[in-house]
Protein backbone atom coordinates (compact mmCIF):
# COMPACT_ATOMS: atom_id res chain seq x y z
CA UNK A 1 0.00 0.00 0.00
CA UNK A 2 1.43 3.65 -0.76
CA UNK A 3 2.90 5.55 2.18
CA UNK A 4 -0.08 7.69 2.93
CA UNK A 5 -3.60 8.76 4.63
CA UNK A 6 -4.29 6.39 6.85
CA UNK A 7 -2.24 3.33 5.64
CA UNK A 8 0.31 4.00 8.56
CA UNK A 9 -1.94 3.43 10.86
CA UNK A 10 -3.97 0.62 9.55
CA UNK A 11 -0.32 -1.24 8.44
CA UNK A 12 2.90 -2.31 10.24
CA UNK A 13 5.62 -2.04 7.61
CA UNK A 14 7.17 -5.65 7.22
CA UNK A 15 4.72 -7.33 9.51
CA UNK A 16 1.19 -6.78 8.55
CA UNK A 17 1.72 -5.68 5.31
CA UNK A 18 4.27 -2.66 3.22
CA UNK A 19 4.41 1.24 2.91
CA UNK A 20 5.36 1.96 -0.37
CA UNK A 21 6.41 5.37 -1.34
CA UNK A 22 4.24 6.47 -4.15
CA UNK A 23 6.21 6.10 -7.65
CA UNK A 24 9.15 3.57 -6.65
CA UNK A 25 9.06 0.78 -8.63
CA UNK A 26 11.43 -0.86 -6.78
CA UNK A 27 10.08 -0.83 -3.49
CA UNK A 28 7.26 -2.54 -5.38
CA UNK A 29 9.60 -5.04 -6.45
CA UNK A 30 11.15 -5.84 -3.45
CA UNK A 31 7.49 -5.69 -1.45
CA UNK A 32 6.48 -8.75 -3.88
CA UNK A 33 9.06 -10.88 -3.21
CA UNK A 34 9.20 -9.96 0.31
CA UNK A 35 5.47 -10.72 0.57
CA UNK A 36 6.16 -14.62 1.86
CA UNK A 37 7.80 -12.77 5.07
CA UNK A 38 4.52 -11.54 6.43
CA UNK A 39 3.02 -14.10 9.04
CA UNK A 40 -0.86 -14.44 8.13
CA UNK A 41 -1.24 -15.06 11.38
CA UNK A 42 0.10 -12.15 12.39
CA UNK A 43 -2.29 -9.90 10.10
CA UNK A 44 -5.53 -12.05 11.52
CA UNK A 45 -4.38 -11.27 15.55
CA UNK A 46 -3.80 -7.60 13.79
CA UNK A 47 -7.06 -7.75 12.80
CA UNK A 48 -9.06 -9.10 15.41
CA UNK A 49 -7.29 -7.05 18.15
CA UNK A 50 -8.18 -3.61 16.40
CA UNK A 51 -11.40 -4.05 14.13
CA UNK A 52 -13.25 -6.99 15.74
CA UNK A 53 -16.89 -6.45 17.34
CA UNK A 54 -15.71 -6.02 20.73
CA UNK A 55 -12.77 -4.09 19.77
CA UNK A 56 -15.42 -1.36 18.39
CA UNK A 57 -17.44 -2.01 21.40
CA UNK A 58 -14.93 -0.86 23.69
CA UNK A 59 -13.86 2.24 21.29
CA UNK A 60 -17.16 3.35 21.40
CA UNK A 61 -17.94 3.23 25.21
CA UNK A 62 -14.45 4.75 25.81
CA UNK A 63 -15.21 8.25 23.57
CA UNK A 64 -19.26 7.82 25.22
CA UNK A 65 -17.07 7.70 28.60
CA UNK A 66 -14.87 10.87 27.35
CA UNK A 67 -17.73 12.65 26.74
CA UNK A 68 -19.91 12.06 29.82
CA UNK A 69 -16.95 13.38 31.74
CA UNK A 70 -16.87 16.45 30.22
CA UNK A 71 -20.38 17.30 30.51
CA UNK A 72 -21.22 20.34 32.84
CA UNK A 73 -24.28 18.61 34.24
Amino acid sequence: AYRRGSMNELITDGETGFLIRPNRENEFIKAIHDSSSISRGKCRENVEKRFSVGAMADGYLEVYNKILKNENC
